[in-house]
Protein backbone atom coordinates (compact mmCIF):
# COMPACT_ATOMS: atom_id res chain seq x y z
CA UNK A 1 0.00 0.00 0.00
CA UNK A 2 1.03 3.85 0.00
CA UNK A 3 1.42 5.99 2.82
CA UNK A 4 -1.42 9.01 3.16
CA UNK A 5 -0.35 10.47 6.32
CA UNK A 6 -0.17 14.28 4.90
CA UNK A 7 -2.09 16.90 6.82
CA UNK A 8 -4.06 17.81 3.56
CA UNK A 9 -5.08 14.57 3.10
CA UNK A 10 -8.81 14.81 1.27
CA UNK A 11 -10.62 11.51 1.62
CA UNK A 12 -14.07 11.10 -0.91
CA UNK A 13 -16.66 8.60 -1.37
CA UNK A 14 -16.13 7.62 -5.27
CA UNK A 15 -17.67 4.95 -7.88
CA UNK A 16 -21.32 4.36 -8.38
CA UNK A 17 -21.83 2.68 -5.20
CA UNK A 18 -20.25 5.27 -3.11
CA UNK A 19 -18.19 2.86 -1.25
CA UNK A 20 -14.92 3.29 -2.38
CA UNK A 21 -13.60 5.98 0.00
CA UNK A 22 -10.29 7.50 -1.62
CA UNK A 23 -7.48 10.16 -1.76
CA UNK A 24 -5.12 11.47 -3.81
CA UNK A 25 -1.61 11.38 -3.00
CA UNK A 26 1.91 13.35 -3.30
CA UNK A 27 2.58 11.74 -6.88
CA UNK A 28 -1.22 12.33 -7.97
CA UNK A 29 -2.45 8.66 -8.00
CA UNK A 30 -5.66 8.05 -6.82
CA UNK A 31 -5.58 5.73 -3.83
CA UNK A 32 -8.76 3.71 -1.81
CA UNK A 33 -8.78 2.17 1.76
CA UNK A 34 -8.42 -1.57 1.03
CA UNK A 35 -9.60 -3.77 3.64
CA UNK A 36 -8.21 -7.24 2.04
CA UNK A 37 -4.79 -6.86 4.31
CA UNK A 38 -6.89 -8.31 7.57
CA UNK A 39 -6.46 -7.18 10.62
CA UNK A 40 -5.29 -3.95 8.67
CA UNK A 41 -6.57 -1.08 6.10
CA UNK A 42 -4.25 -0.08 3.90
CA UNK A 43 -4.19 1.77 0.77
CA UNK A 44 -3.96 0.47 -2.67
CA UNK A 45 -4.70 1.24 -6.55
CA UNK A 46 -8.36 1.97 -6.39
CA UNK A 47 -10.24 -1.96 -7.71
CA UNK A 48 -13.62 -2.68 -9.82
CA UNK A 49 -13.97 0.75 -11.15
CA UNK A 50 -14.94 0.24 -14.86
CA UNK A 51 -17.91 -2.06 -14.34
CA UNK A 52 -16.07 -5.27 -15.03
CA UNK A 53 -18.69 -7.89 -13.26
CA UNK A 54 -15.67 -10.37 -12.78
CA UNK A 55 -14.03 -8.17 -10.29
CA UNK A 56 -15.28 -7.93 -6.39
CA UNK A 57 -14.68 -4.94 -5.58
CA UNK A 58 -15.57 -5.98 -1.58
CA UNK A 59 -12.39 -5.21 0.09
CA UNK A 60 -12.27 -1.92 -0.97
CA UNK A 61 -15.77 -0.94 -0.12
CA UNK A 62 -16.43 1.54 3.35
CA UNK A 63 -19.62 2.44 4.55
CA UNK A 64 -19.08 6.06 6.99
CA UNK A 65 -21.47 6.18 9.64
CA UNK A 66 -21.96 9.62 11.76
CA UNK A 67 -23.65 9.62 15.16
CA UNK A 68 -24.57 11.67 17.84
CA UNK A 69 -24.79 9.41 20.72
CA UNK A 70 -21.83 11.08 22.75
CA UNK A 71 -19.67 9.21 25.75
CA UNK A 72 -20.43 8.45 29.01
Amino acid sequence: GMFCMGDNTQWSMMSDSQLHLSAKVEDGTTVCLDGSSIPSVVTNKCNCLSGDSSCDPASQWFKIITTTRSSS
